[in-house]
């Protein structure tokens, strides 16, 4: 997919609705919102997510090269850098088990992002 010409990361994560049916796209959404949907186990590490955000390639440790997720990819394959970000993220976002009408303001679409389309969602 490539660059999406946003200035703002959005996050974007597939979900099954019912087996054999295509998957449904949620987002845009913040990455804290990705943090929040993690920490509650909505989400997991066979999800599959995509952003438009940039990673750096852990290949090109001298040249500090980057790119653009092409597609979709599962929590678990995705780079090293997510992770450290998910890891520090997660204990910031507000515990709202036992509590779903608590406030979670980052959970809203990011609205204005219409125009981005991410790629396609795969097959399964």
């Amino acid at each position: 997919m490539g660059n999406t010409g946003s200035r703002e990361e959005i996050w974007f994560y597939l979900v099954v609705v019912k087996k054999g049916q295509p998957y449904k796209r949620m987002g845009p959404f913040r990455f804290e919102a990705i943090a929040q949907v993690y920490k509650e186990e909505q989400i997991n590490d066979e999800t599959y997510i995509w952003t438009n955000a940039k990673f750096t390639d852990p290949k090109h440790t001298h040249h500090r090269k980057t790119y653009f997720m092409e597609g979709y990819t599962k929590v678990k394959d995705m780079p090293i850098e997510f992770h450290t970000r998910l890891q520090t993220t997660i204990p910031l976002i507000p515990d709202r088990r036992g509590n779903p009408t608590a406030s979670a303001p980052h959970m809203e679409p990011v609205q204005g992002y219409d125009h981005v389309q991410p790629p396609q969602a795969p097959t399964y």
